[in-house]
């Protein structure tokens, strides 16, 4: 009789693992398909196929799940006393996507003249005193995650526009995002 137990446990837990292998999403099942490679490679190994991953299952968010995303734009210094300018993305994450890239709009109001700008590592703006020397692993910040909000930097090259006058002359917006779904 126990013998008859072990096996329906046996078959029963072999079941759920395969039904929750099954249902796993693209971006888990590759890297588990590639967990041997990422134990003994280094960090920017990892970060190739963490983005190798990311670009084989990444999809645009459809209009309700974009719905939940919230962005809110600042115009700044990135890193204090350095002096680059740049946006600050105040991102609320409310989809079912972990998201990784946001393409963000700038028009200009008078010529109307558009120029994207793709962002696919998010790195979190820092409010405090001094600098951040190091934000770890490139692969690490390669998600604003599911339900959790953030500041993060978004760098958009030099424009001869103070960072008074960035949002008089130009009209910002969030055109598109890609994530991975859970």
């Amino acid at each position: 009789m126990n013998r008859g137990w072990v096996r329906v446990m046996l078959i029963s837990t072999a079941l759920m693992i395969g039904t929750a292998i099954a249902v796993a999403n693209p971006y888990d099942k590759c890297m588990l398909d590639h967990a041997a490679s990422t134990k003994e490679a280094s960090p920017d190994g990892v970060d190739v196929i963490v983005e190798a991953c990311i670009k084989s299952a990444e999809e645009a968010l459809d209009s309700e799940e974009g719905a939940k995303v919230r962005v809110n734009f600042l115009y700044g210094e990135l890193v204090r006393g350095l002096g680059e300018l740049g946006l600050i993305l105040q991102v609320y994450n409310g989809s079912s996507y972990d998201i990784t890239s946001i393409t963000v709009g700038l028009t200009d109001k008078a010529t109307k003249t558009q120029r994207l700008y793709r962002r696919e590592l998010w790195y979190s703006y820092n409010r405090g005193p001094g600098i951040v020397s190091s934000y770890g692993p490139r692969y690490k910040n390669r998600f604003i995650k599911s339900l959790t909000s953030g500041e993060y930097m978004f760098p958009i090259g030099v424009l001869d526009v103070t960072q008074a006058e960035l949002f008089k002359r130009y009209d910002v917006v969030a055109v598109s995002a890609l994530g991975v779904r859970h």
